[in-house]
Order: C-alpha cells, then structure tokens, then sequence
C-alpha cells in the first residue's frame, strides 16, 4: 500500500540516487550514477563468469559492490531474474540493493563485503585455508 510518507521518502531517494524507478525493494538505477560511483569501474574487486565485481561510492557515502554483467539477455528476462534475486533476503547472504538495465548495459548492485567473499577463504591462492571443520560450519551457517 502506498502512503503519503512512503511517497516522500521515495522522491527524496530517487532525486539523491538519480534513480529511475524500483522493483519491489530494489532500485533501477542510472548508468551515469554507477559510472561516477565506481570511478569509471577503475576498482575490480573480482572477476567471474558473468562479469566483473568493482566498488563504489554513492552519493550518500554508502559503499556498494557493482557487478557489470557480460550477459546478452533482453531487459524483461533481466527484471525477471533480478525481482527474483531481489526477494531472496537471508541473514547469510549479500543483499541486493539494487540494479541498471540501459542499453546494453546490466549491473547489479550489492551491499559491499570489507572482508571480501567467501570464495576467497575457501580458494584461496597462497597455502592457508579454510580447515574442513570450519568449511561445514560455513555450510550449516548457510543451511
């Protein structure tokens, strides 16, 4: 249901995040904005199948990880996958802020993670790891 203050502190965050306009939770974010955010993508976090992850700044100070897919799929099928993501909300997973789908471009917006991702501790590439009895703890943190 829509109200009067949810209004105003909708128009207040689209005009300070230069948004277009949301899905469900998520907000559909301008291009230039990420661009600017992530200093023209110059700080690659990590790299993926899908694409690349680098970190940005919002204009309100908040730091984001933006992940600039390398993906062809049509803007309705990219909306469809990212309500989906977006719907998904658990304690032991990175939420997804938001996303852009303009032009060819499709980015995903995610709270930052300052001790990097999981991948890194359980892949790492120097000798240290994660021992097998701290692996299944992760696994039943994520169960």
């Amino acid at each position: 249901m829509f109200n009067v203050t949810s209004g105003i502190i909708w128009n207040i965050r689209r005009k300070m995040f230069n948004v277009t306009s949301g899905v469900g939770f998520l907000v559909s974010f301008k291009y230039r904005l990420l661009q600017r955010a992530t200093k023209n993508f110059s700080e690659e976090l990590g790299k993926g199948g899908f694409g690349s992850v680098f970190k940005g700044t919002m204009p309100d100070s908040s730091i984001v990880a933006v992940k600039r897919l390398m993906c062809s799929a049509g803007e309705k099928q990219f909306r469809s996958e990212v309500n989906t993501i977006g719907i998904i909300q658990h304690v032991n997973l990175i939420r997804l802020r938001g996303f852009c789908a303009q032009g060819s471009e499709r980015l995903l917006v995610y709270e930052y993670m300052p001790n990097g991702s999981l991948s890194s501790y359980l892949f790492p590439r120097d000798s240290t790891s994660l021992n097998w009895n701290m692996r299944y703890q992760i696994a039943l943190g994520i169960a």
